[in-house]
């Protein structure tokens, strides 16, 4: 299977808009920016997590078509999935749990949730939330491994149009009891797994089904790492000026889902030209995103007092994105290469491949 460089790049990206959106949240929470910059930090979250589940969705039609089928695919990418993520955020999950219970009592029910990724309501935040917050996308990650594990035992031709089916009944069936507009966030664990984001997966399978069509049809724009930034800065200033409330209207969801699928489709448009010094950076740390998304707690844990203490001082905002975005991508460096590596090759050699 032919690696997508561009792709990688827009996970680190989209890694980056996520703790660039942690951060803002801790300023403003922390009163070191106005409210004003709600709107700012959580659209750029909320379009790296969705950037995220369309390329989730591209990566895994494209593994089915070209590496996983039948029983002993679905076998095989069942154990491929647990080997790359289980470890890595079970160790990140205890880790949370050790920070979070110095100053406040976790129940062992909520940590055997969290960590065979079983949606629970965390009351504080009225929000389904694990431990380790961010841990809320790992369980969606994981209930669409589970359905599209499902749909390798069907004959190839089955597997394409069985996952959109299954996604678009699920929300379907979740509208009749958790009404969709105006949209809210998921309390139960039938609202979660019914919820429409889901969708953002299948958006990812349209556009990797149809990807030798798409190539052969789309233009090829220059500096497409600049278009790609410049699509996901747009949708942020639209977002910001309309003042975009949330949770977010199902509308505006859609209009999230087009600007993710705009940039998962710039990155599959130009095969011959070589990356670019930037793009080549990009992409080693698109291949350590899974770590600087799940370790970004232990940078964010560390800005927090800072931020408190020193929250009067104009500047300070812009000085700690910065210093988040480039210390939660050495974490992410430095566990994918020494902690999440090692520990997915031992954990997959004793397994076969198979087809």
């Amino acid at each position: 299977m032919r690696k997508l460089q561009r792709l990688q790049a827009v996970r680190a990206i989209a890694a980056s808009a996520v703790v660039i959106d942690h951060v803002l949240g801790l300023c403003v929470s922390s009163h070191a920016l106005p409210e004003t910059f709600n709107t700012v930090d959580w659209s750029i979250g909320h379009l790296g997590v969705d950037v995220f589940f369309v390329i989730s969705g591209f990566i895994m039609i494209r593994m089915a078509r070209d590496k996983y089928a039948g029983m002993a695919g679905a076998r095989a990418f069942v154990w491929d999935r647990i080997s790359r993520i289980v470890p890595v955020y079970w160790i990140a999950i205890i880790l949370s749990a050790l920070l979070i219970g110095r100053n406040q009592p976790i129940s062992s029910g909520n940590i055997i949730k969290s960590l065979l990724f079983i949606p629970y309501l965390d009351k504080s935040a009225n929000l389904m939330r694990p431990i380790l917050a961010l841990g809320w996308t790992l369980n969606y990650e994981m209930f669409f491994y589970i359905i599209f594990s499902l749909s390798l035992m069907l004959r190839r031709s089955a597997t394409f149009p069985a996952i959109l089916i299954a996604l678009l009944a699920l929300v379907l069936i979740g509208s009749t009891f958790h009404t969709l507009m105006p949209y809210a966030e998921p309390e139960t664990l039938a609202q979660f797994w019914t919820d429409p984001i889901i969708l953002f997966f299948g958006l990812g399978i349209v556009i990797g089904f149809f990807e030798d069509q798409l190539t052969a049809l789309l233009p090829v724009p220059p500096f497409q790492i600049f278009a790609i930034v410049g699509v996901l800065a747009l949708t942020v200033g639209v977002s910001v000026m309309s003042k975009l409330t949330y949770p977010m209207p199902l509308a505006w969801q859609a209009g999230y889902a087009l600007a993710s699928g705009v940039c998962v489709l710039l990155c599959i448009t130009r095969r011959d030209l070589p990356p670019s010094p930037l793009t080549r950076f990009l992409v080693a740390r698109g291949d350590d995103s899974f770590c600087t998304y799940v370790f970004q707690f232990l940078i964010l844990s560390a800005c927090y007092p800072i931020i408190y203490e020193l929250k009067n001082r104009i500047f300070l905002p812009y000085i700690i994105v910065l210093f988040a975005v480039i210390s939660a991508n050495i974490v992410g460096w430095a566990t994918n290469t020494y902690l999440a590596r090692p520990m997915t090759r031992a954990f997959r050699r004793p397994h076969s491949i198979g087809r």
